[in-house]
């Protein structure tokens, strides 16, 4: 649109890529999610003409549960649909109704924006892709070169539905300390000359001194930390290390406690194999092309309460987490299958809070399970 106001953005480069398409997915986001109406779009809804308003509100319910409306505003209106039905604005051709007959501007916050999440770190902007979206994760993981980050000039929509941190009175010093973190465990896990683990345990210890830095409230010695770990190693390149990244008792172990919010969680009947003409590419860049995405998608270091260590070995157990699920379908050669194994992992841990809280609990009183080397880089 002519004269709208834009921004620039850092973003994985398959990001700009995506483009929403239920009739390959099945249209699974349509179906098995409950989706919101946004105050905004519910404005739109209510301004319409008499008979365009009354089909779109006959499908909302404007009275949520109260524990969903205690969240503020933005649960005061849903889509009337459970998880185990479709969406009634989803088409038999799995193309959205409300869409096709008013435009993407009645769409709410929720269904214009997924897969992409944007989150604002003071000045600065960064956009990335859910792996929860199987045509996301299939940009994002089944490709043979690793990912890069880029800067794109984009408008600046929706911003009512985007995550906003660092950007109060004050707050400078922390937005810059999050983006630097960030990058530097970006540069750690994208070194070609180290295999994955051995990128984790290293970024594992540049989170331990990065947390020595932020207690002491000294940003030199963080960008210190960046400078001295941020840079490329020597190493065999392309060398897998020897798998998998946690014993097989300890990954037993972190399974069973993860198992009760897993069986509870609704979202991940969505997660059916989707077909993909992309070929399966080798198990390290997968694996490497998942975490990278997790990491930028997870906003980690910086995600978890507790050290920036302990969010490292977040990452780190779900990294062992992906190992396993992609075990079987690398057995088959099925790129559909490590795809469904990938967007069923991520539906937990980007969606389900109990499952994330599971993790991180076990985490805590595991961290001597990740074989973490001396320090020194």
């Amino acid at each position: 649109m002519a004269g709208q106001e834009k921004g620039r953005f850092l973003e994985p480069d398959y990001a700009e890529a995506f483009r929403c398409d239920g009739q390959r997915c099945g249209a699974r986001c349509c179906r098995h999610w409950g989706i919101y109406v946004d105050e905004v779009t519910y404005g739109r809804y209510l301004a319409l003409g008499q008979e365009e308003r009354e089909w779109v509100l006959s499908h909302i319910e404007e009275d949520p549960p109260a524990e969903e409306q205690a969240k503020g505003p933005l649960y005061r209106a849903r889509l009337d649909f459970e998880l185990t039905e479709s969406c009634p604005f989803l088409r038999e051709d799995e193309l959205c109704s409300l869409q096709r007959r008013l435009g993407e501007g009645y769409l709410g916050d929720t269904c214009a924006l997924y897969p992409r999440h944007i989150v604002r770190i003071g000045p600065y902007l960064e956009r990335s892709l859910s792996l929860s979206c199987p045509v996301a994760a299939e940009l994002a993981l089944l490709r043979e070169e690793m990912p890069r980050l880029v800067e794109r000039e984009l408008p600046l929509e929706r911003q009512a539905g985007w995550t906003v941190t660092a950007c109060g009175p004050g707050e400078e010093g922390m937005a810059e300390a999050f983006l630097l973190l960030q990058l530097m465990s970006w540069h750690i896990l994208s070194f070609q000359g180290l295999a994955l683990p051995e990128r984790l345990q290293l970024l594992l210890r540049a989170l331990e001194e990065a947390d020595e830095a932020v207690e002491a409230g000294d940003f030199e010695a963080l960008q210190q930390v960046s400078d001295r770990y941020g840079q490329p190693r020597a190493g065999a390149a392309g060398q897998e290390a020897a798998w998998p990244l946690l014993p097989g008792e300890a990954l037993s172990s972190l399974q069973a406690a993860l198992a009760p919010a897993e069986g509870a969680n609704q979202h991940t009947v969505g997660t059916e194999p989707m077909a993909t003409a992309c070929a399966l590419p080798p198990r390290a860049r997968l694996l490497e092309n998942y975490v990278l995405a997790e990491l930028y998608i997870g906003f980690y270091p910086c995600r978890l309460g507790g050290s920036l260590k302990h969010n490292g070995e977040v990452l780190y157990a779900l990294a062992a987490l992906a190992e396993q699920a992609v075990a079987e379908a690398y057995v088959s050669g099925s790129a559909a299958g490590a795809l469904a194994a990938c967007v069923r992992l991520s539906t937990l841990a980007n969606h389900d809070r109990d499952w994330l809280k599971a993790l991180s609990g076990w985490t805590k009183e595991n961290a001597d399970k990740f074989h973490i080397k001396a320090k020194g880089a």
